[in-house]
């Protein structure tokens, strides 16, 4: 599978401080001989030549269509002018003959506008200069050579785990050889000189297939363009379906509908010729690939082949993983100081679940009819069928080809923040890599303590039962000691049924929250769409029949889950009163620091469960005054709708603040950048304006989003606390039992869900 090395740490390694960098002489003479060009059948070269000019003629049929269009609209315009000589009444003239016409002009300008569609903003790369890395210009420059590849005129670095080759000013670029080779620094983190060798001679393979680049450059800018003209939505669509809907049963409403046909019509007719550009090229496009990584093979060796791409596929799954991470740390203005590193750790710190992942798609994995890349699979059976020996063994850390990379990391690490994140980012948050790795992984100990600890039910925003209001000491040692015992075997007995429970209590949440919608809907006069819907959603009264059976269900449900967290708080209050038993607590690793933790994470725990009809209450606001807001550019403006729209504006922003006054005085438990603060400032780092319905809508979603994160924290670090008492006391982890029975198959239904 192959290790990982960090450079970070084998740089601060004092073992590895002295270490000599290689010279630019030692590196090339490892480039042992040179290998033999890949050939490209006759047939190959015909095939990639005619789905070229196939794919370049698309977009001219695109044009064709909207050309085809303006005809036809003109040649009404002209033909028909006849209808106002034969006295037809004002209807007849308006459907007639403007009808056509006003259709044929909204057609144009949909079709058009995909032409001047904008791309998305991307993040700026990272130069790289000869000046500053010659060994990195002299590694390139000789892989090209082998490969017999022109030169790259400028490398960039990002934080991408990939690697490309491009023109540098796209079609600008097209009949020269200015190219530029982006690599992603984690890449280079990740893998040996012998592996990247290899993973620039796949892209300097590109190079070496002149026409068959620029083949690859025209196939793929014509599929991306038909992806945004087939997909792309915005607020010009809105407008059209808003108008068509408002004016349905009038002659401007028939005219409206009759554009919107025809630009779905269009549509399809469009997706049918991104479809033949992607069966035209898709085999191609593979078979391009497979030309590429024989390049890699021969360089590098079919074996290394095997082992580089198990390790991509490894860094791919740490580079989502380490984002998502970031997402959440970031919730306390904390990110890490090095993106490679934090890259490099996830990646040998996988789930279960991603290695089966990554096993699948190395072992099993098939080519689909309509991929552009092989899968894994297949390219490694192809490359081992090469039984090359590879001709550049070097396996010292890539990263020994750059002076100094983990300042260049850095560097890049901080270009990241601020681009992504704009002025809300300030060096402030920057956590050294090493204690933020250290805070995720307990972090991460913390969630399974709190997933053992309820035997896989967790409350999720809800608070059954009633939570440990203090923890002073009242009870003897024996007496908590069996309440312990007698709670968890109450827990793991109940367990399943909980689960189930859980299971029924979110279903009738979910159904509360899409009657919210609905009755909104209806309050602001307009006419909720039935296939959105679950529950029944025609008048008032059935909305209130599906919130009535909701919330019946939850009843029953809660009623079902309060023995088990019942049994659960108790347990929990009876372990954190035992750690305060100086003679039991001497058996507790660390005893002061759990109960001090205890101590630090009760009062929000305490004020979350106070809060908690609020916080449900602030969801079901923030959904509905969602649901207006997404339809305010087309259906505001009438009395009922803007009403509405202000009542559920204020009254999101009463229960936000509502809130805040109620954790003002709780300290936010965690880590957090700006050190010291309440909840309140973990959850609202500044005021919205009350008259601003993004801002109120805003500061609502980081309630939503941050209480939850909070919540599950505070129940892991207690659980945690609670588990290691538990672990003193000889008890083994809790498991709930895995065949429990139904208990809601004696309940009545409601029609719900």
């Amino acid at each position: 599978m192959g290790q990982f090395i960090n450079p970070m740490e084998t740089q601060c390694n004092p073992a590895n401080a002295a270490r000599k960098t290689p010279t630019a002489n030692e590196i090339l003479q490892e480039f042992r001989g040179h290998i033999a060009p890949v050939p490209a059948s006759l047939l190959y070269r015909v095939g990639l030549l005619v789905v070229t000019v196939g794919m370049a003629l698309l977009p001219l049929l695109y044009v064709a269509i909207i050309v085809a269009v303006a005809g036809l609209v003109t040649y009404h315009a002209i033909v028909n002018v006849s209808m106002f000589s034969r006295r037809a009444s004002f209807r007849g003239i308006l459907l007639g003959y403007f009808g056509p016409i006003i259709a044929g002009l909204i057609l144009i300008v949909f079709l058009m506008k995909p032409l001047f569609a904008q791309r998305a903003k991307r993040l700026t790369p990272q130069s790289l200069g000869e000046r500053d890395e010659p060994l990195v210009f002299t590694f390139i420059t000789r892989i090209c050579e082998v490969v017999g590849a022109p030169m790259p005129v400028r490398v960039d670095l990002d934080l991408n785990v990939n690697a490309s080759a491009s023109f540098r000013h796209g079609f600008l670029s097209f009949l020269g050889n200015d190219l530029v080779l982006t690599l992603g620094l984690p890449l280079v983190a990740g893998l040996s000189m012998r592996e990247l060798a290899g993973v620039l001679a796949h892209e300097f393979g590109h190079f070496g297939q002149r026409f068959g680049m620029r083949s690859t450059y025209v196939i793929g800018a014509v599929s991306h363009w038909f992806e945004r003209v087939v997909y792309e939505r915005d607020l010009w669509d809105e407008l059209l379906a808003a108008a068509a809907r408002q004016t349905r049963y009038s002659i401007p409403g028939v005219i409206l509908n009759l554009a919107r046909f025809c630009v779905w019509l269009s549509r399809r007719l469009l997706w049918a010729l991104m479809m033949v550009g992607r069966g035209m090229s898709a085999l191609l496009l593979r078979q391009m690939e497979f030309n590429a990584d024989r390049y890699e093979a021969r360089l590098a060796g079919s074996q290394a082949f095997s082992k580089t791409a198990s390790k991509l596929l490894r860094l791919h799954f740490a580079e989502a993983d380490t984002r998502q991470r970031l997402n959440e740390t970031w919730l306390d203005r904390r990110l890490g100081d090095n993106y490679v590193s934090l890259v490099l750790v996830r990646a040998q710190d996988l789930t279960k679940e991603m290695e089966d992942m990554i096993h699948h798609a190395l072992c099993e994995e098939k080519t689909g009819w309509f991929d552009t890349h092989p899968a894994d699979a297949d390219r490694i059976r192809e490359a081992q069928a090469e039984q090359a020996d590879g001709i550049f063994h070097l396996e010292r850390p890539a990263t020994d080809l750059f002076s100094d990379f983990s300042d260049l990391s850095h560097r890049a690490t901080l270009g990241f923040y601020r681009e992504a994140l704009g002025s809300e980012f300030t060096e402030q948050s920057l956590v050294p890599t090493d204690d933020l790795v250290r805070s995720m992984k307990r972090q991460e100990t913390h969630r399974a303590a709190a997933e053992q600890f309820f035997c896989g039910v967790l409350p999720g925003l809800h608070a059954f039962g009633s939570c440990p209001k203090d923890i002073d000491l009242t009870t003897s040692y024996d007496v908590l000691v069996e309440t312990i015992k007698q709670t968890r075997g109450t827990m793991s007995s109940l367990a399943g049924v909980a689960r189930e429970a859980m299971a029924h209590f979110d279903s009738a949440e979910s159904n509360l929250r899409e009657a919210d919608q609905a009755q909104t809907l209806l309050d602001a006069k307009m006419r909720p769409a039935k296939r959105t819907f679950r529950i029944p959603v025609k008048n008032q009264e059935s909305v209130a029949r599906a919130v009535g059976d909701a919330q019946q269900k939850q009843r029953e449900a809660a009623d079902i889950l309060a023995p088990f967290y019942d049994a659960a708080w108790a347990r929990l209050r009876a372990a954190l009163q035992l750690l305060q038993t100086p003679a039991f607590a001497t058996r507790v690793p660390e005893a002061d620091a759990l109960l001090a933790r205890a101590r630090h994470c009760l009062p929000a725990l305490r004020t979350y469960f106070d809060v908690i009809p609020l916080v449900n209450q602030l969801e079901a606001a923030y959904v509905s005054l969602l649901v207006l807001v997404r339809n305010a550019s087309t259906c505001g403006g009438t009395q009922a709708f803007d009403s509405e729209l202000h009542r559920q504006q204020y009254k999101v922003h009463q229960i936000h603040n509502d809130i805040l006054a109620a954790f003002s005085q709780v300290a936010y438990p965690f880590e957090h950048a700006a050190e010291s603060i309440s909840v309140s400032r973990y959850l609202c780092e500044r005021a919205p304006d009350p008259t601003d319905v993004d801002e109120v809508g805003a500061a609502a979603y980081c309630h939503l989003e941050r209480l939850p994160v909070m919540y599950l924290r505070l129940l892991g670090s207690l659980a945690d606390v609670a588990e290691h008492v538990e672990s003193a006391l000889g008890l083994p982890p809790l498991h709930g039992d895995s065949h429990p029975t139904n208990p809601f198959q004696s309940l009545p239904t409601h029609g719900v869900g």
